[in-house]
This record gives C-alpha cells, sequence and structure tokens, in this order.
C-alpha cells in the first residue's frame, strides 16, 4: 500500500507546487478530463515504461539503481529549457524509486499501478 500512497503524494505535491508557481504541467494532458479512456490511456504509458525500465532491466540484472537513474534521464526534454530538466531529472527518479518499490513489492502490475496514479495525481489541481 505504501507504495501507492507515495506515488499519490508524489504526483499530487508536484501539481500543486507547479500550479502555485504558475507553471503549466510539463505534459499538457491537465485540460483532459479524467474519464475512464484517460486512465486506460495512463496505464498503457506507464506499463510501456515500466516493461522498459523495471521489467526488462530486472530480467537483464540491472542493478535497480541503475535503471531508476535512467528513467530519470529519459525524461529529459531538449526541447525545454534547462530550468525544466534541472527539476524533471530528479522529479523522474525519484518517482522511479516509488515505482521500484511497488515491483519489488507487487511485481510489473503494482509498478504500472503506482506509475499509473502519480501520473493521474499530478493533474489533480
Amino acid at each position: 500500500m505504501l507504495p501507492y500512497l507515495a506515488a499519490f503524494c508524489h504526483g499530487l505535491a508536484k501539481s500543486t507546487a507547479l500550479h502555485a508557481l504558475g507553471v503549466d504541467c510539463p505534459c499538457k494532458k491537465c485540460s483532459r478530463p479524467i474519464g475512464g479512456r484517460e486512465v486506460g490511456r495512463t496505464l498503457v504509458s506507464a506499463g510501456k515504461e515500466e516493461l522498459i525500465f523495471r521489467l526488462i532491466p530486472d530480467k537483464l540484472g540491472v542493478p535497480p539503481a541503475v535503471a531508476t537513474v535512467a528513467f530519470g534521464l529519459a525524461h529529459v526534454d531538449m526541447s525545454k529549457d534547462q530550468g525544466h530538466n534541472a527539476y524533471r531529472i530528479p522529479d523522474a527518479t525519484i518517482g522511479g524509486m516509488v515505482y521500484d518499490s511497488a515491483y519489488k513489492q507487487h511485481g510489473i502490475v503494482g509498478s504500472t499501478i503506482a506509475h499509473a496514479i502519480h501520473n493521474l495525481a499530478t493533474r489533480l489541481k
């Protein structure tokens, strides 16, 4: 239960901070209503990232810390300014640690659910 709560709190804290600073959500999805279709999209995109950064590295023997840092670096967006990436890399790395905890406790389904919970929580205002 703890990784799911941590994922929710991390997403909500990020959303609250960004909105308080007047910064638009980096994913630009906040304007879409959260309904069944959006939850499905979120689960699929989170599932793809969890396969790439959790399941496959685990099966190949890659240490979780390496996969987590790779997850953080994968969220670099070269089209954004340096300030965006300066917060985004540690933010995604922290998220990766939470999802890794869910993976260790509940497998790939657990890490995907934690990731999706986080992504949906970032859209709450």
